[in-house]
């Protein structure tokens, strides 16, 4: 394992509830395999102390991620963040004071292993939170039209309208609508209707055991599915790339989480 010292480098992911979070063990597991001298910690902050710690954070960390529900509100900290993460309008990755969103990179490299291409094919996003958009933005610059699922309409109508001003074709859909691409992006799936769960491919970012019900029926019908740990996965690879220059390979961190019981 890794020894801590004067000259560890300090990482992190900044959030709130997030006990259940694998990212720890996943950079700390890769920092040692390549020879990083690093250690990532969770920071669990309140929404009452986010703005005292946001920019101590950002100002402290060699890398820092941002998940929920700061994805959006942390952009408010930085004075530079990557194009692509800009039109987003979320950040899940801090370099060197730079935003950027490796959930976007992520999903968009784990599609196109599993589908090729997607030019043409519809997608039905649940949520509108900064991970749907990052999702949305990715198949939407893929060439898929995209469907926004949300408790609260006002935000779907929100995404929606920002994905149309960006050249994707993007609507509400209020009712039970058919896609070939299903994106679960919300903790709780008892508002997702089964009938909704069809077509080629689902997707799951999240990666509770509670969730794991929606990839289980996709399977039962054909679908192809991407979990929420692959996806998980794949963007922390690609934070480290951001971070030091170099990762594991996808296949190496999965592989140590499953033979420890870190996947159900």
């Amino acid at each position: 394992m890794f020894e801590i010292n004067y000259f560890t480098k300090l990482t992190g992911v900044l959030g709130q509830n997030i006990q259940y979070t694998l990212s720890p063990v996943i950079h700390n597991y890769s920092f040692n395999k390549i020879g990083v001298n690093a250690v990532y910690l969770a920071f669990d902050v309140s929404e009452e102390k986010f703005n005292k710690v946001a920019q101590a954070l950002i100002d402290l960390c060699a890398g820092l991620n941002v998940t929920i529900p700061y994805k959006e509100r942390i952009t408010n900290f930085l004075d530079e963040i990557d194009e692509k993460a800009r039109t987003i309008g979320a950040v899940n990755t801090i370099s060197n004071g730079k935003g950027y969103n490796t959930d976007y990179v992520a999903v968009q490299s784990l599609v196109l292993e599993k589908l090729k291409h997607i030019d043409g094919y519809s997608c039905l996003v649940f949520g509108a939170g900064g991970a749907a958009k990052a999702v949305a933005f990715a198949l939407g610059d893929l060439g898929c039209s995209i469907f926004v699922h949300n408790r609260t309409p006002k935000r779907g109508e929100l995404l929606v309208d920002m994905l149309n001003r960006n050249g994707i074709k993007a609507e509400l859909a209020k009712e039970y609508k058919s896609a070939d691409i299903v994106v679960n992006t919300v903790p709780v799936q008892n508002f997702i209707n089964p009938a909704y769960v069809s077509g080629v491919l689902a997707i799951d970012l999240l990666y509770s055991p509670v969730n794991t019900k929606f990839l289980r029926l996709a399977k039962l019908r054909g679908m192809k599915t991407i979990n929420g740990v692959e996806v998980l996965v794949r963007q922390a690879m690609e934070s480290e790339k951001l971070w030091f220059g170099k990762s594991l390979s996808d296949k190496e961190v999965v592989a140590y989480l499953d033979a420890r019981k870190f996947i159900w």
